[in-house]
C-alpha cells in the first residue's frame, strides 16, 4: 500500500497530473501551429486574390486601348505583377510583405522584380 512512505494513490495522482500537463502543452503547441498556418494561408490567398485580380482586370481593360504601345505596356505590367505576386507568396517568410497595404499600385512589386533581374543578369 505504501512505496517509500508515500501512499499509492498519491503516486498515481502525481503521474496523472504530470501526464495531463504534458498533454495540454502538446495540444497547445499543435493548436498554435495550426492557427499560424491558417493565418498564413489566409494572408497568402488575400494577397494573391488582390494582385492577380487587379492584374487580370488590367488585362481585360487593356483590350479597349487603341494605342499598341500602351496596350503592350499594360499587358507587360499586368503579367509582371502576377509573376511578382506569385514569387512573393512562394519565397517570403515575413507576413508583413504580404500585406495589401504595402503596394496597392504594384510599383514596388515591379521594382523588386527589376532589381532581382538585374542582379541575376550581373551574376550570369
Amino acid at each position: 500500500m505504501y512505496e517509500q512512505q508515500v501512499a499509492w494513490y498519491l503516486n498515481v495522482g502525481t503521474i496523472l497530473a504530470v501526464e495531463t500537463l504534458v498533454a495540454i502543452v502538446l495540444m497547445t503547441i499543435t493548436i498554435e501551429r495550426t492557427r499560424k498556418r491558417s493565418i498564413r494561408s489566409t494572408l497568402e490567398l488575400a494577397f494573391l486574390n488582390h494582385h492577380v485580380n487587379n492584374a487580370l482586370t488590367q488585362i481585360g481593360m487593356s483590350s479597349n486601348v487603341t494605342d499598341v504601345a500602351k496596350h503592350d505596356r499594360y499587358l507587360q505590367e499586368a503579367i509582371s505583377r502576377i509573376s511578382e505576386a506569385l514569387y512573393r507568396t512562394g519565397h517570403q517568410s515575413d507576413l508583413a510583405t504580404l500585406s495589401l497595404d504595402v503596394d496597392l499600385g504594384g510599383k514596388e512589386m515591379n521594382r523588386g522584380r527589376e532589381e532581382r533581374e538585374s542582379r541575376w543578369a550581373r551574376g550570369a
